[in-house]
């Protein structure tokens, strides 16, 4: 694990939503938020949390999100990359957390606490503004997620594994290497498939040449064969 400091994680965030901010805001977040460390096997928040931390980033780690289906069925929603941000609904309501965070690696996250957001909005209210702009991309992103759920399951598992080269992959001679370790049940609860759909399924992209399943993990060999699959 690197050494975070909050100069060190305003480089890393500001490649995103927070680098399009103004540099004021920049600054108040950084200087209101902290650090925290996850130990792996932990979770963030828990399915139903009235948990009113804050909002959060990840800086580096192996970071999920899960579902509960009747508090029976666990759904993998999505892994997380560095610099996503997540739980800012909290900003604007006391409602619970509606999904589960979990560390599956120690994960080093950003947190600005409540108390800080409302700091920052009560000295400047005009950027409540940027704060909503943030939350309006977590509800499209969820949105879209959603609509994917009625693709059929080779479509899903497709646009699953072009976000996950999106997110994870690491350019190398041969292709993209997966840089977090998903067994075949994590990718086929994360696709919503059966892990015997799933694991034909790779075998056959294997084959076709689109995949690599090798010790080190997966390798996306042919991402435009893949991103052609998940628009079929």
């Amino acid at each position: 694990m690197a050494n975070w400091t909050k100069p060190k994680a305003l480089e890393l965030l500001s490649k995103g939503w927070l680098g399009e901010r103004p540099e004021e805001l920049r600054q108040a977040i950084i200087h209101h938020g902290h650090i925290v460390t996850v130990p792996a096997g932990a979770s963030v928040y828990r399915q139903g949390d009235l948990d009113h931390a804050g909002m959060y980033a990840l800086l580096e780690g192996d970071l999920r999100a899960f579902y509960y289906y009747r508090d029976i069925e666990k759904m993998t929603l999505w892994t997380m990359g560095p610099g996503a941000w997540f739980g800012q609904a909290v900003l604007f309501d006391d409602g619970p957390r509606p999904v589960e965070f979990s560390a599956f690696s120690e994960c080093r996250l950003f947190l600005l606490p409540i108390s800080g957001y409302r700091r920052i909005v009560a000295r400047e209210p005009r950027y409540m503004h940027d704060f909503a702009l943030l939350l309006c991309y977590s509800i499209r992103t969820n949105f879209n997620a959603t609509i994917a759920r009625r693709l059929s399951a080779r479509e899903r598992a497709a646009s699953a594994f072009v976000r996950l080269a999106h997110v994870h992959g690491r350019q190398e001679a041969d292709g993209l290497l997966l840089d977090i370790r998903l067994s075949q049940s994590d990718i086929a609860s994360l696709v919503g498939v059966s892990r015997q759909y799933m694991n034909e399924l790779l075998a056959e992209w294997q084959r076709d040449g689109l995949i690599e399943n090798g010790s080190r993990g997966i390798r996306i060999c042919d991402l435009d064969g893949l991103k052609m699959l998940a628009d079929s």
